[in-house]
């Protein structure tokens, strides 16, 4: 069975829940209250990311790459006239 959070103010079951209150529904029940927008499925906190920094031994050297060129635009080339 899903856990979910109730985003807003909401009677599910027997339940009066708060917004942000976690609770359990069933399959179908979570899939309507998360369409409604009256829950948000509830997920695991992610361990935090270590980054690993690089080591400072050697300075790194970026290659400068020239810019693009600057492309001028063109004057239109006289046309036929539209017909009014």
């Amino acid at each position: 069975m899903p856990e979910l959070i109730a985003t807003r103010r909401l009677s599910y079951g027997t339940r009066r829940l708060q917004a942000a209150e976690p609770f359990t529904a069933s399959k179908q029940d979570a899939r309507v209250l998360v369409a409604l927008g009256r829950a948000t499925y509830r997920t695991t906190q992610a361990a935090p990311l270590v980054v690993k920094e690089p080591e400072a031994s050697a300075p790194v050297v970026l290659d400068e790459q020239p810019a693009a060129p600057v492309v001028q635009a063109q004057p239109a080339k006289p046309g036929r006239k539209k017909a009014k």
